[in-house]
């Protein structure tokens, strides 16, 4: 079982969210594919602390709140272990956009979703 955090950042006053292209690392089971942010716990780490933890590493974002939605399980997701994912909104946040390590990152206009 893995555990693991995907949250959608916000811009509510340009009504996008922030979307992440996989197209940089090695071996990723989502290359190719468009996602919120987010990933796997760290040892010790609540399900905020993962999200906030995540989305500052792939979007240099600070997140000052999250509101979760909800929890979603993904059995075999990657083809072997089972994935329980919990999952986030944010719409307050500080700094700026950094050329993540992950993907392309982009803001998505709302109704293009």
């Amino acid at each position: 079982m893995k555990l693991a955090t995907l949250c959608y950042v916000i811009d509510k006053k340009n009504n996008s969210t922030l979307m992440i292209y996989r197209n940089k690392k090695q071996n990723d089971y989502h290359e190719g594919k468009w996602n919120g942010l987010g990933g796997k716990f760290e040892q010790g780490e609540s399900p905020e602390e993962c999200a906030i933890r995540e989305i500052e590493e792939e979007s240099g974002l600070k997140i000052k709140s999250l509101k979760m939605k909800g929890f979603i399980t993904f059995p075999l997701f990657d083809g072997k272990d089972d994935w329980y994912v919990f999952l986030f909104t944010a719409d307050e946040y500080d700094g700026e956009l950094i050329d993540s390590p992950e993907g392309h990152l982009e803001w998505i206009p709302n109704n293009e979703l």
